[in-house]
């Protein structure tokens, strides 16, 4: 999520993600996928989707994880597969990086 998110970075999420997810900074699980830049299943992307009105009242016609990093692809899942994505938590802030190691002892 660089720039946003610079990589050794600390964040505060939190895990109360109510309302509408759409613009959101999400800490997300892919359950049958991995994020193609880290090759992992969690992954931190703005949380765009696109809905249609059913019978039900509506679902997901497409849901669109975009990396800050324009170097980098978003993840696009149809609404068939967004039982694929467990959204874990929202960030709030980003606190800093961690010290780089010195090599000493």
């Amino acid at each position: 999520m660089e720039p946003r998110v610079p990589d050794g970075s600390y964040c505060l999420f939190t895990r109360r993600v109510s309302g509408s997810r759409q613009g959101r900074i999400l800490l997300i699980r892919l359950r049958d996928a991995v994020d193609p830049e880290t090759e992992e299943r969690f992954t931190v992307k703005r949380y765009t989707s696109e809905k249609t009105d059913n019978e039900d009242g509506w679902r997901h016609v497409r849901i669109t994880l975009e990396p800050s990093n324009p170097a980098f692809e978003p993840i696009v899942m149809t609404g068939d597969e967004e039982g694929d994505v467990d959204v874990i938590a929202e960030l709030l802030e980003v606190l800093g990086c961690a010290a780089p190691e010195s090599g000493t002892t």
